[in-house]
């Protein structure tokens, strides 16, 4: 009988109980439950969940049967309710003054409320951990995402004064960083500050197989080919996040802002590989040149979630295209470091994220297809609005390393394939050495990004481009290949 009615929420997702409709909606390996109670000519204060207030607002699950025009969003916004997030068609997570009059949803096709219980806000992985409160060892790393309309100083604050220790408080983000106990997951689980707890995501890695790139962005430099154009960059600013500082080299000298790197030494020779493919200026041999040799480069630390003095630097300085060849993991959904990247893009039209693939090619991370499928090494990659760069090799055959979609959801990445094995490039000390991996094929598109908008300007009275538009244009003309694989035998394990 179990599996019956288990069988009945999958297929309709509705059932009747005592003449009443109730609307099931999965999340997280459960369900929340709606029952069709809203009645509009009752005050909506009578009708939500008495969950804790926070701050003067309480925070619930609202159901309608079809989700909310832009006309109906504006006009909740305007009655002093919080539409905080968007969780399955027809389900929003929603702050409420603790004093309202009326009902400002009396004229919506709202089904009912539901509180936010821990078992809705704790990822699918941990929720074992909810139902083990013995008192052990045990520590668990986790991301706590904050409810968007509370000031995280005061959550923080709170969360001190509950015993958690706080690992760390991105700059700029809604969320923080915890270690706890394992047992006491359920405890901060049933804090009212919480929209989404899941494990913190590992570090990131350097993925750096040995190579440069080297594409057709020739043809928008040169003065044979396009009279007038010239298209090396000139005027874009573009940012490298990798290994901190780089150089010296000759190659950059007079175009490169390093002052918001953590320290004065160098960390080690990716940033240089990388930094040399988007825009090395081919002084030291004039056949080892970047994509974008006129650009404007910044460096800065890499920090796996995003927040770090990146969009300092985009706003200060007026940075366009940024380029990140780490990873973090395999294939690991949409989180909440993809949820970053895709906000600061939307946020931020001008601004593009280019990401290497990964080299997890012959890898299985849990797709379900097996090895060579489904392994795209991070969630970031994951993004929307970014790009993830496969490897190709100069004769437009596929690295064996190089990862493939699709992402966990079925969605097509990477964007756009780029040659980057065994390529000359840029490195400390005015040298020159082999790169690659889809390290390499990343700032190949980040420089063939900035030539393009670099044209833009030019043709559109300096006017900055959208993103989205420059992403479109790369991807609708570039060569569609039917591409076979060919095996690396360079040192790196290509």
């Amino acid at each position: 009988m179990k599996h019956l009615v288990t069988v009945f929420f999958l297929l309709s997702l509705t059932s009747f109980a005592l003449g009443q409709r109730e609307v099931a909606v999965p999340i997280r390996g459960n369900m929340i439950l709606f029952e069709e109670t809203f009645d509009p000519e009752i005050p909506l204060i009578g009708q939500l969940p008495l969950s804790p207030a926070v701050s003067g607002r309480r925070y619930n699950w609202m159901h309608c049967h079809q989700p909310l025009n832009d006309e109906g969003i504006q006009q909740i916004k305007r009655s002093g309710i919080h539409l905080l997030g968007y969780l399955h068609p027809g389900v929003y997570l929603i702050s409420t003054p603790e004093e309202l009059t009326g009902n400002p949803l009396q004229h919506f096709p709202i089904t009912g409320f539901q509180s936010c219980l821990p078992q809705h806000i704790v990822a699918e992985d941990l929720q074992h951990l909810l139902d083990d409160i013995r008192s052990s060892s045990d520590r668990v790393e986790l991301t706590v995402h904050i409810h968007a309309d509370l000031e995280v100083n005061f959550v923080v604050n709170m969360i001190l004064k509950e015993g958690f220790f706080l690992n760390s408080r991105p700059a700029g983000g809604q969320f923080v960083n915890l270690t706890i106990p394992a047992h006491r997951l359920l405890e901060l689980a049933h804090l009212p500050f919480f929209s989404y707890i899941n494990r913190t995501g590992p570090k990131g890695d350097p993925e750096d197989d040995y190579g440069r790139a080297m594409h057709r962005s020739n043809l928008l430099i040169s003065q044979n080919v396009t009279p007038g154009l010239h298209l090396d960059g000139g005027g874009v600013r573009v940012l490298v996040r990798d290994d901190g500082r780089i150089g010296p080299h000759i190659d950059f000298a007079g175009r490169v802002n390093q002052s918001y790197c953590y320290g004065p030494e160098l960390n080690g020779t990716h940033g240089d590989m990388v930094s040399g493919i988007v825009t090395g200026a081919g002084n030291l041999l004039p056949f080892v040149k970047g994509m974008a040799p006129g650009a404007t480069l910044y460096t800065e630390d890499y920090m796996a979630d995003f927040l770090g003095q990146t969009m300092d630097i985009v706003n200060k300085e007026g940075v366009v295209i940024t380029n990140s060849s780490y990873s973090d993991g395999c294939n690991d959904g949409y989180t909440d470091r993809t949820v970053t990247v895709d906000g600061q893009i939307f946020d931020n039209p001008q601004l593009m994220h280019v990401f290497s693939a990964g080299n997890a090619g012959t890898s299985d991370c849990g797709y379900g297809a097996g090895p060579f499928w489904g392994n795209i090494t991070g969630g970031h990659k994951a993004g929307k609005n970014s790009i993830a760069t496969a490897n190709l090799f100069n004769d437009y055959t596929l690295v064996t390393s190089s990862s493939r979609g699709p992402v966990f959801d079925g969605r097509i990445k990477p964007d756009i394939s780029a040659n980057g094995q065994n390529q000359l490039s840029t490195y400390p000390n005015h040298t020159i050495d082999l790169g690659g991996g889809t390290s390499a094929a990343a700032p190949g598109i980040a420089g063939i990004l900035a030539q393009l908008n670099q044209g833009y300007r030019l043709d559109h009275n300096g006017d900055l481009p959208p993103s989205a538009l420059l992403k479109g244009a790369l991807l609708t003309t570039a060569s569609d290949l039917v591409i076979p694989v060919r095996t690396s035998f360079m040192a790196g394990g290509m």
